[in-house]
């Protein structure tokens, strides 16, 4: 894979490494970060700035029971030399290992190759997360944002006014306006975590409630 050309801004990094972003839109960045050695740098930096504030602050007394109950914690993890469970995937996409524990409702198909999975996650501000899968050539219908927007591309290529390329991330805040196409030789699959519904033109809307977008 080559070095991602587009990543979250630095406000979004910033929330998801204090863990305030949402469970959705932490979850998109998770599948960026995975693969973006760069957003990993910069996702380690701000943890090691509130390390440091953290380590400024006067000790706070430990429960009686907070010795065992992280040793109870140690103790379930994997013994050493356990086999590692295989790498998850939803149909014939291989899902980011921050995926690995996130259930999806069944896939909806809209044609051959091309089907959405929601993301059954707690509801939390109106943020929704699905992962969808669109054949060469297909298009997702002019639409605008009543919320914000955030794609992580899994693999392939998509277009609107900027190309995103497997390892991409994409931002659009509310009331932006575009519409996508797989500009790939081969399928696309991205993350998309969105807040809020939207406007479609034409059947796009029809389309997008069925998949769940």
């Amino acid at each position: 894979m080559s070095p991602a050309r587009h990543h979250p801004s630095s406000s979004l990094i910033a929330s998801y490494a204090t863990g305030t972003a949402p469970a959705a839109a932490a979850l998109a960045v998770a599948a960026h970060v995975e693969s973006c050695a760069y957003c990993a740098t910069r996702v380690r930096a701000i943890e090691a700035a509130e390390g440091r504030l953290m380590a400024s602050l006067p000790d706070a007394p430990l429960g009686a029971d907070a010795l065992a109950r992280a040793l109870t914690r140690l103790e379930a993890g994997s013994p050493p030399g356990a086999a590692q469970p295989p790498p998850p995937s939803l149909g014939e996409v291989a899902l980011p290992a921050a995926l690995a524990d996130v259930p999806f409702a069944p896939r909806r198909w809209l044609g051959p190759g091309f089907w959405a999975a929601r993301a059954r996650l707690p509801e939390e501000g109106g943020w929704r997360l699905a992962l969808l899968r669109a054949p060469a050539g297909a298009r997702i219908p002019w639409h605008r944002h009543g919320g914000e927007e955030m794609i992580a591309v899994l693999e392939g290529a998509v277009a609107d006014d900027a190309a995103d390329e497997e390892g991409d991330f994409a931002e659009h805040g509310a009331g932006g306006a575009h519409q996508l196409a797989v500009s790939g030789a081969g399928p696309c699959a991205c993350l998309i975590a969105a807040r809020g519904g939207g406007e479609w033109r034409g059947v796009g809307g029809l389309a997008a409630a069925w998949l769940g977008l």
